[in-house]
Protein backbone atom coordinates (compact mmCIF):
# COMPACT_ATOMS: atom_id res chain seq x y z
CA UNK A 1 0.00 0.00 0.00
CA UNK A 2 1.09 3.63 -0.27
CA UNK A 3 3.47 4.81 1.77
CA UNK A 4 6.93 5.92 3.46
CA UNK A 5 9.29 3.51 2.69
CA UNK A 6 13.11 2.97 3.97
CA UNK A 7 15.45 1.57 1.40
CA UNK A 8 19.03 0.90 1.59
CA UNK A 9 20.12 0.76 -2.40
CA UNK A 10 23.42 -0.36 -3.75
CA UNK A 11 24.46 0.16 -7.83
CA UNK A 12 26.46 -2.85 -9.36
CA UNK A 13 30.14 -3.15 -8.99
CA UNK A 14 33.15 -2.27 -11.13
CA UNK A 15 35.15 -4.39 -13.69
CA UNK A 16 39.20 -4.99 -12.91
CA UNK A 17 41.42 -3.36 -15.19
CA UNK A 18 43.73 -5.21 -17.79
CA UNK A 19 47.10 -3.35 -19.30
CA UNK A 20 48.69 -6.15 -21.12
CA UNK A 21 49.95 -9.53 -20.93
CA UNK A 22 53.06 -8.76 -19.05
CA UNK A 23 51.23 -6.54 -16.40
CA UNK A 24 49.55 -7.47 -12.88
CA UNK A 25 46.36 -5.66 -13.11
CA UNK A 26 44.39 -3.42 -10.24
CA UNK A 27 41.10 -5.14 -8.77
CA UNK A 28 37.34 -3.53 -9.64
CA UNK A 29 35.95 -0.81 -7.27
CA UNK A 30 32.52 -0.91 -6.03
CA UNK A 31 29.39 0.35 -6.77
CA UNK A 32 27.65 3.18 -4.52
CA UNK A 33 25.56 2.94 -1.47
CA UNK A 34 22.81 5.12 -0.78
CA UNK A 35 20.02 4.76 1.90
CA UNK A 36 17.05 6.92 2.93
CA UNK A 37 13.74 6.80 2.57
CA UNK A 38 10.98 7.88 -0.01
CA UNK A 39 7.18 8.06 -0.60
CA UNK A 40 5.19 5.34 -2.96
CA UNK A 41 2.07 5.94 -3.95
CA UNK A 42 1.60 2.71 -5.85
CA UNK A 43 3.81 -0.59 -6.79
CA UNK A 44 6.98 0.41 -8.27
CA UNK A 45 9.59 -1.57 -10.12
CA UNK A 46 13.29 -1.66 -8.86
CA UNK A 47 15.82 -1.90 -11.09
CA UNK A 48 18.67 -3.42 -9.95
CA UNK A 49 22.08 -2.01 -11.94
CA UNK A 50 24.28 -4.40 -13.69
CA UNK A 51 28.02 -5.05 -12.96
CA UNK A 52 30.90 -3.58 -15.33
CA UNK A 53 32.90 -5.64 -17.39
CA UNK A 54 36.76 -5.76 -17.47
CA UNK A 55 37.97 -3.21 -19.66
CA UNK A 56 41.63 -1.94 -21.34
CA UNK A 57 43.10 0.72 -20.20
CA UNK A 58 43.33 2.66 -23.57
CA UNK A 59 39.95 1.13 -24.40
CA UNK A 60 36.19 2.51 -23.86
CA UNK A 61 34.76 2.28 -19.90
CA UNK A 62 31.97 -0.15 -19.19
CA UNK A 63 30.16 1.42 -16.74
CA UNK A 64 28.00 -0.52 -14.37
CA UNK A 65 24.63 0.66 -14.22
CA UNK A 66 22.19 2.01 -11.67
CA UNK A 67 19.92 0.20 -9.24
CA UNK A 68 17.13 2.48 -9.17
CA UNK A 69 13.71 2.67 -7.62
CA UNK A 70 10.98 3.84 -9.84
CA UNK A 71 9.09 6.34 -7.72
CA UNK A 72 5.81 8.16 -9.72
CA UNK A 73 6.16 10.77 -7.38
CA UNK A 74 7.53 12.60 -5.91
CA UNK A 75 11.36 11.10 -7.63
CA UNK A 76 13.45 8.68 -8.51
CA UNK A 77 15.75 7.73 -6.44
CA UNK A 78 18.90 5.04 -6.57
CA UNK A 79 22.53 4.36 -6.16
CA UNK A 80 24.89 4.79 -9.33
CA UNK A 81 26.98 1.88 -10.74
CA UNK A 82 30.74 1.83 -10.24
CA UNK A 83 32.25 5.35 -12.12
CA UNK A 84 35.77 4.89 -12.76
CA UNK A 85 37.67 7.32 -15.32
CA UNK A 86 41.27 6.65 -16.59
CA UNK A 87 43.66 9.17 -17.92
CA UNK A 88 44.84 6.04 -20.11
CA UNK A 89 48.32 4.95 -18.06
CA UNK A 90 46.08 2.77 -15.96
CA UNK A 91 46.19 5.46 -13.08
CA UNK A 92 42.28 6.31 -12.18
CA UNK A 93 42.08 9.97 -11.73
CA UNK A 94 37.54 9.75 -10.63
CA UNK A 95 34.98 7.92 -8.94
CA UNK A 96 31.78 7.03 -7.82
CA UNK A 97 31.32 3.82 -6.05
CA UNK A 98 34.62 2.69 -5.33
CA UNK A 99 37.84 3.33 -7.63
CA UNK A 100 39.77 0.62 -9.34
CA UNK A 101 42.92 -0.09 -8.37
CA UNK A 102 46.10 1.02 -10.15
CA UNK A 103 48.39 -1.03 -12.29
CA UNK A 104 51.68 -0.27 -13.99
CA UNK A 105 53.68 1.19 -11.08
CA UNK A 106 50.52 4.33 -10.77
CA UNK A 107 49.63 5.99 -8.21
CA UNK A 108 45.82 6.05 -7.64
CA UNK A 109 44.20 9.96 -6.93
CA UNK A 110 40.46 11.30 -7.26
CA UNK A 111 38.65 12.27 -4.33
CA UNK A 112 37.27 9.60 -1.65
CA UNK A 113 34.88 9.81 1.06
CA UNK A 114 31.81 7.69 2.80
CA UNK A 115 29.44 9.50 -0.30
CA UNK A 116 31.02 8.44 -3.28
CA UNK A 117 33.03 5.58 -1.68
CA UNK A 118 37.63 5.11 -1.08
CA UNK A 119 39.58 5.49 -4.42
CA UNK A 120 41.96 2.21 -5.27
CA UNK A 121 45.14 1.34 -3.89
CA UNK A 122 48.26 1.89 -5.95
CA UNK A 123 50.57 -0.05 -7.99
CA UNK A 124 54.21 -0.08 -6.96
CA UNK A 125 55.89 -2.04 -9.91
CA UNK A 126 54.60 -3.83 -13.36
CA UNK A 127 53.97 -7.18 -10.67
CA UNK A 128 51.59 -5.79 -9.16
CA UNK A 129 48.09 -4.27 -8.99
CA UNK A 130 46.42 -2.28 -6.38
CA UNK A 131 42.96 -3.45 -4.94
CA UNK A 132 39.63 -1.86 -5.69
CA UNK A 133 38.37 0.62 -3.26
CA UNK A 134 35.12 -0.46 -1.15
CA UNK A 135 32.20 2.07 0.00
CA UNK A 136 34.25 1.84 4.06
CA UNK A 137 37.90 1.85 2.60
CA UNK A 138 40.38 2.45 0.13
CA UNK A 139 42.03 -0.65 -1.51
CA UNK A 140 45.38 -1.66 -0.21
CA UNK A 141 48.52 -1.19 -2.40
CA UNK A 142 50.39 -3.47 -3.94
CA UNK A 143 53.76 -4.63 -2.83
CA UNK A 144 56.49 -6.51 -4.67
CA UNK A 145 54.78 -9.15 -6.08
CA UNK A 146 51.53 -9.56 -4.37
CA UNK A 147 48.52 -7.23 -4.74
CA UNK A 148 47.00 -4.96 -2.76
CA UNK A 149 43.88 -6.31 -0.78
CA UNK A 150 40.33 -5.06 -1.94
CA UNK A 151 38.75 -2.04 0.41
CA UNK A 152 36.06 -3.05 2.79
CA UNK A 153 32.92 -2.92 2.02
CA UNK A 154 29.20 -1.81 3.98
CA UNK A 155 27.67 -3.82 6.54
CA UNK A 156 23.84 -4.09 5.74
CA UNK A 157 23.14 -5.75 9.04
CA UNK A 158 22.26 -2.20 10.41
CA UNK A 159 19.38 -1.99 7.89
CA UNK A 160 18.60 -5.36 7.81
CA UNK A 161 19.26 -7.24 11.42
CA UNK A 162 21.19 -9.65 12.31
CA UNK A 163 24.78 -10.59 11.98
CA UNK A 164 27.42 -8.70 10.20
CA UNK A 165 26.91 -9.02 6.20
CA UNK A 166 29.00 -7.16 3.52
CA UNK A 167 28.22 -5.68 0.17
CA UNK A 168 29.77 -3.29 -2.47
CA UNK A 169 33.86 -4.42 -1.43
CA UNK A 170 36.55 -3.39 -3.78
CA UNK A 171 37.94 -6.49 -5.51
CA UNK A 172 41.38 -7.62 -4.77
CA UNK A 173 44.88 -6.50 -7.38
CA UNK A 174 46.40 -8.84 -9.12
CA UNK A 175 49.62 -10.00 -8.98
CA UNK A 176 52.81 -12.16 -10.44
CA UNK A 177 52.81 -14.65 -7.30
CA UNK A 178 50.45 -13.81 -4.65
CA UNK A 179 46.88 -12.10 -5.90
CA UNK A 180 45.26 -9.26 -3.37
CA UNK A 181 43.12 -10.75 -0.38
CA UNK A 182 39.64 -10.05 -0.33
CA UNK A 183 37.93 -7.58 1.77
CA UNK A 184 35.30 -9.64 4.37
CA UNK A 185 32.87 -11.02 2.07
CA UNK A 186 34.47 -10.35 -1.27
CA UNK A 187 36.68 -11.41 -4.27
CA UNK A 188 40.00 -11.89 -4.38
CA UNK A 189 42.89 -11.19 -7.18
CA UNK A 190 44.72 -13.74 -8.74
CA UNK A 191 48.50 -14.08 -10.36
CA UNK A 192 46.39 -15.65 -13.64
CA UNK A 193 43.56 -14.12 -16.11
CA UNK A 194 40.80 -15.42 -14.52
CA UNK A 195 40.46 -13.69 -11.64
CA UNK A 196 36.78 -13.82 -9.79
CA UNK A 197 33.83 -12.00 -10.65
CA UNK A 198 32.21 -10.00 -8.19
CA UNK A 199 28.99 -11.55 -6.67
CA UNK A 200 25.63 -11.41 -7.58
CA UNK A 201 23.19 -8.68 -5.67
CA UNK A 202 26.59 -7.59 -4.00
CA UNK A 203 27.90 -4.74 -6.09
CA UNK A 204 31.45 -6.13 -5.48
CA UNK A 205 34.15 -5.24 -7.66
CA UNK A 206 36.09 -7.62 -9.58
CA UNK A 207 39.28 -8.97 -8.58
CA UNK A 208 42.33 -8.32 -10.88
CA UNK A 209 44.53 -10.82 -12.03
CA UNK A 210 47.94 -10.94 -14.74
CA UNK A 211 47.98 -10.41 -18.06
CA UNK A 212 44.96 -9.83 -20.65
CA UNK A 213 42.45 -10.94 -17.96
CA UNK A 214 39.21 -13.04 -19.53
CA UNK A 215 37.41 -12.31 -16.20
CA UNK A 216 37.12 -10.07 -13.29
CA UNK A 217 33.39 -8.63 -13.91
CA UNK A 218 31.95 -6.87 -11.73
CA UNK A 219 28.69 -7.73 -9.25
CA UNK A 220 25.44 -6.65 -10.02
CA UNK A 221 23.61 -3.96 -7.36
CA UNK A 222 20.67 -4.83 -4.74
CA UNK A 223 17.90 -2.97 -3.05
CA UNK A 224 16.74 -3.29 0.31
CA UNK A 225 13.59 -2.07 1.28
CA UNK A 226 11.19 -2.16 3.66
CA UNK A 227 7.90 -0.17 5.10
CA UNK A 228 8.71 2.23 7.28
CA UNK A 229 7.80 2.40 11.12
Amino acid sequence: KAGFFDFLAIGGGGGSIYISAVYSNGGGGAGQVVSGSIYLSANQTITIGAGGAIYSYNGPFSQATATIIGAASPFNVGAVGNFEVSDGSAKPLAHIGGGIGSSNSQTAAGTENALVGYRGGDSTAQTNGGGGGGQSARGGNGSSTSGGSGGAGYDISAFIGGSATFRAQGGGGGGSVTGGAAATGGVAGSTDTTPPNGGVNTGQGGGGGKGVVTTGNGGSGVCYIRYRV
